[in-house]
């Protein structure tokens, strides 16, 4: 199997965070402040082959945009799949390439919230 460099790994996850960044801004109209986070990981075709995809967090994301180009569909090309908070302070974003690879993107306008309620679920997950 193909192995994907980190280098390309790395690259395309700072462009993850920048799509995250804008897409958050399209839905929500609010910037991501110095003080959100923007949290991504990469999918290669190889592991959406391998159904190695985070389901929880697929589960939740319902808005499907239509794109398109003048009258061209998009979807062969780029599509996304978008859940928000019902405040706009967080959202996840489900980014797919065609059939190369995909991105999640996970963003937080408080990086500090986002801190605290990872460790209380990590806490919860500990104790069971």
């Amino acid at each position: 199997m193909l192995r994907v460099p980190d280098e390309v790994i790395a690259i395309t996850e700072r462009y993850a965070a920048k799509l995250g960044r804008a897409l958050h801004y399209l839905h929500t109209g609010k910037i991501v402040p110095a003080t959100g986070s923007v949290v991504t990981k990469v999918f290669t075709n190889a592991d959406l082959l391998n159904s190695d995809i985070p389901g929880k967090f697929f589960a939740v994301l319902g808005g499907v945009p239509v794109l398109k180009r003048d009258v061209t569909p998009l979807e062969s090309q780029f599509t996304y799949r978008y859940g928000i908070t019902s405040g706009g302070e967080g959202a996840g974003y489900w980014i797919s390439f065609g059939e190369s690879m995909a991105v999640m993107a996970a963003v937080f306008l408080d990086e500090a919230e986002y801190q605290r309620r990872k460790a209380e679920r990590h806490a919860a997950t500990a104790g069971d």
